[in-house]
């Protein structure tokens, strides 16, 4: 080869050198080139929230130039005004009554991505639904059918529980009319079940190992049995990132579908270490909780949100049915998707 050739393919090699590293540094260089902006995330130390926390405590946010303000919120209700106005930046929701009647009379935010999602009937599931162990173990309670005239613990009205706990009562042929609703925060719920003041109860994760760790029930019914892969959580925008910053949006989403795919490694040391950090919960309890179910391009089951508004609408927990491009905005999760890749 002659001398001009070998200096052609050592030209031609190092631009192919290049351009690779360029390629995998696309996500990095573009957030270079941004200022550095803060957003407000809602914070409650609990295992649902763990992509964020993952994302904070992984350098993800980082990455993007974002700073992470976090909020304490008590309860999803309470963050939903506070995204509306400006308080918060990104909040966490999930199907509700109170949530689609506020985005019919014009609250300006949406759904941007799936966050949670209940596992295949195969795997653990972090929804159950727990009968009194004494109940169970005399055979007076061992099925749906047996619920009737029982006390059954929710956490709320017009959520998702209670789509559920209908869902399953309708295979009976039994409606909400035919169990006494009692109505009490997670954390009370469990302390009904162990007095007796309660039946059967709603249990989600820390909730169903505390349950375990008292032995005080027993799980009758597994949500990923009835409601497999259905979104039961998902991230929500404001104005502040649907309308004034989306380009601020597109780079948290980046760093939220990072965390969302190394959440799914599942309880490695340092996932384990990262969700301790921010949540000071202990190790131990988050290696035996069971994980929300996560999807690796963050997906939002839209057919299954339209399907639980339906009955919202039927049940008159609802004023009026909300078209889909009202609740959800893929715009965001698309772009994240682009920049890292869809996972098949």
């Amino acid at each position: 080869m002659s001398k001009r050739n070998i200096i052609l393919v050592s030209i031609l090699v190092a631009i192919l050198i290049l351009t690779a590293c360029s390629a995998n540094k696309n996500v990095e260089s573009e957030s270079n080139q941004v200022p550095r902006e803060t957003i407000k995330i809602p914070f409650a130390p609990i295992l649902g929230l763990a992509p964020l926390f993952i994302a904070d405590e992984a350098g993800y946010f980082d990455e993007q130039n974002i700073n992470v303000e976090w909020v304490t919120i008590a309860s999803v209700a309470e963050a939903i005004p506070l995204l509306a106005d400006g308080g918060l930046d990104v909040a966490v929701g999930t199907p509700a009554a109170g949530l689609l009647n506020a985005i019919s009379r014009g609250m300006n935010l949406k759904v941007v991505a799936g966050l949670s999602q209940m596992g295949a009937p195969d795997e653990c599931s972090f929804v159950t639904f727990e009968t009194r162990k004494d109940l169970y173990e005399s055979g007076e309670v061992t099925s749906i059918a047996d619920w009737k005239g029982r006390k059954i613990g929710l956490n709320g009205i017009g959520a998702l529980p209670q789509y559920e706990l209908a869902t399953l009562l309708n295979e009976e042929g039994l409606t909400l009319d035919d169990v006494e609703l009692v109505v009490l925060p997670f954390p009370e719920l469990v302390v009904g079940l162990q007095s007796k003041a309660i039946d059967v109860t709603v249990a989600v994760e820390p909730t169903l190992s505390q349950i375990k760790a008292l032995d005080i029930g027993v799980t009758q019914i597994k949500a990923n049995d009835y409601f497999p892969n259905m979104t039961s959580v998902f991230l929500m925008f404001g104005p502040n990132l649907l309308n004034d910053n989306p380009e601020l949006g597109k780079r948290f989403m980046v760093a939220y579908l990072k965390a969302i795919r190394t959440s799914m490694e599942g309880k490695t040391e340092s996932n384990v270490d990262f969700i301790s950090n921010s949540t000071k919960l202990p190790k131990d309890v988050l290696n035996a909780a069971c994980w929300d179910g996560r999807d690796p391009n963050a997906a939002f089951d839209l057919d299954a949100m339209m399907l639980i508004q339906k009955w919202f609408l039927d049940t008159g927990m609802i004023d009026q049915s909300v078209a889909e491009d009202q609740i959800y905005d893929s715009r965001f999760i698309d772009y994240a998707v682009d920049m890292l890749g869809e996972v098949k």
